[in-house]
């Protein structure tokens, strides 16, 4: 029973590490030694108007968070983007939630779901999570970008709330210096995908198999060529 538990456990790692992903970045990318970051205002304001009201004033905290959280990391905000090494594009991704259990006037049945239609629409069961995408000056595409997951909704719209959802899609920024779950995981098994190439690799051969195989190599003369005479005393 336990070797089955153990099992599945090995089975679950990869799963479990992509649940708990907050953050996804490209193989060739690098981070090391850039420092002058812009900040993006975000794009689909509107639609976050139309749900929350105060959209501006709500992307207006996003910006300055990301600024301060980055400010803090040693990044150095620019205000000019063509100046910029990295620059960061904030957005809103939205969502709806059950309409049947989240409508408090809903009694088990489609009569009442059609009774109080008009619920949906006076009061939409929206909410919004952020996600920020770091671009590298002449790449058209993310070269990073990290999640939050917490559901922002009308009712815990709040500054706190905005801070959280900043400091869930940075807190592995950069990369490098912080790494995920996932690219750990990922790292440890590019090293024992390597390994099994070659599970002998740790076995170091000695006396004349030494030879042969420094001479395969060649860091040595050919082992197919005579020894030199040792000198007579």
């Amino acid at each position: 029973m336990k070797f089955i538990s153990k099992v599945l456990f090995a089975a679950l790692l990869p799963l479990l590490a992509a649940c708990s992903v907050t953050q996804e970045v490209k193989d060739d990318v690098s981070f090391e030694g850039l420092t002058r970051i812009y900040v993006e205002d975000i794009s689909n304001v509107t639609q976050l108007s139309s749900y929350y009201m105060n959209g501006e004033e709500i992307n207006a905290f996003v910006k300055a968070d990301i600024v301060s959280f980055l400010k803090e990391r040693g990044y150095e905000p620019v205000a000019d983007k063509a100046s910029a090494q990295i620059i960061f594009v904030p957005i809103w991704n939205f969502s709806m939630k059950n309409p049947l259990t989240d409508n408090p006037f809903y009694g088990g049945d489609i009569n009442s779901t059609a009774s109080y239609g008009d619920y949906y629409l006076l009061n939409p069961q929206y909410y919004a999570t952020l996600e920020v995408q770091a671009y590298l000056p002449g790449r058209e595409d993310w070269v990073w970008r990290g999640f939050s997951p917490l559901n922002m909704d009308r009712q815990n719209a709040t500054t706190n709330m905005i801070g959280e959802q900043v400091r869930w899609c940075l807190q592995y920024f950069p990369p490098e210096k912080y790494p995920s779950r996932l690219q750990i995981y990922k790292a440890e098994r590019a090293k024992r995908l390597k390994e099994e190439e070659n599970p002998f690799s740790h076995i170091k051969p000695e006396g004349e198999a030494a030879e042969r195989a420094n001479a395969a190599s060649g860091g040595g003369a050919s082992a197919a060529s005579p020894k030199a005479d040792k000198p007579k005393k």
